[in-house]
């Protein structure tokens, strides 16, 4: 490759870009991902994904009850360390 035609710029303006807004964290927070969804033992397949702030409450929930969890696991700092890679950074206010 040539010198004068195959330079980083490109990259270099869209990691910088990336920066400034890291993932999961967009103007639209309707917008979707694209993931990869396991179909079978050996086998994926691409799809979208939207964060659905009730559906990861909901799912806190039915793990506190089948794994008869104390509600205070929540309020735990590893709990919140937890949240806020699992969810891309996003800020949750815990009620009561």
């Amino acid at each position: 490759m040539e010198s004068t035609s195959g330079s980083t710029t490109n990259l270099n303006n869209h990691l910088k870009a990336c920066l400034k807004r890291p993932r999961g964290n967009t103007s639209n927070p309707k917008q979707s991902e694209l993931t990869f969804v396991k179909v079978g033992q050996e086998t994926t397949d691409l799809s979208t994904w939207v964060f659905d702030k009730d559906a990861v409450r909901k799912a806190l929930v039915r793990m506190i009850i089948m794994d008869e969890l104390p509600f205070k696991i929540v309020k735990g700092e590893g709990f919140k360390y937890f949240l806020s890679i699992a969810c891309h950074g996003l800020v949750f206010h815990l009620v009561g």
